[in-house]
């Protein structure tokens, strides 16, 4: 029954009494209606800000993931260059200045972003990182002591090639982390449909 319908009935059967008395209803009834009109709009517009604030955050946490293990892929990139650039020397007394400042540098940087991933990335993100930036700084150890110490292609070194298979199982599995992690909808490659026979 609405308002108006309400208001009839009462003034219809008990007279000017009752149309009085009908007012305030019809009264407290539309204030009634208006009030749950502003109360579901309120609702709905706090709702949509809620939601609109989940997708930002969502969006600006995976921006700084995605920057974070780009930041994170140059470190290590960097870390074998410099490496590389190792005179050779035996004796880290011997090290020049130079080498020692940017190794020190690329650690500094390779230790914030653990630490940034720490606090952005899933747990098992973060420790395949780790895993695999220790099993990089061991080959990198091992190229600054002997530029030449990686097995030629053919040959076999036991300790040389058990830590070029570390690297790779440890990237391997911070790659796969990494899929994982960043697997949102519209960015996945979608599977091809067989051909019709």
């Amino acid at each position: 029954m609405d308002a108006e319908t309400l208001r009839l009935l009462i003034t219809g059967t008990t007279g000017v009494s009752g149309a009085v008395f009908g007012s305030l209803v019809v009264g407290l009834l539309n204030r009634a209606t208006a009030r749950e009109t502003r109360k579901a709009s309120e609702d709905s517009e706090s709702l949509a800000w809620t939601r609109a604030q989940d997708a930002n955050r969502e969006t600006w946490l995976r921006d700084e993931r995605k920057r974070t293990h780009m930041a994170f892929f140059e470190v290590v990139a960097d870390l074998m260059v410099v490496a590389a650039s190792h005179p050779g020397q035996a004796r880290a007394s011997e090290w020049p200045q130079e080498y020692w400042v940017q190794n020190t540098e690329v650690y500094s940087r390779g230790s914030r972003l653990l630490t940034e991933m720490q606090l952005l990335c899933e747990p098992a993100t973060y420790n395949a990182a780790g895993r695999m930036f220790g099993a990089k700084i061991r080959l990198a150890e091992m190229i600054s002591q002997n530029p030449k110490s990686v097995s030629p292609p053919g040959t076999f070194d036991p300790e040389t090639d058990m830590i070029m298979l570390n690297v790779e199982l440890t990237e391997a599995g911070y790659l796969a982390q990494i899929r994982k992690e960043l697997a949102i909808p519209g960015e996945v490659p979608s599977v091809p449909s067989p051909a019709a026979p």
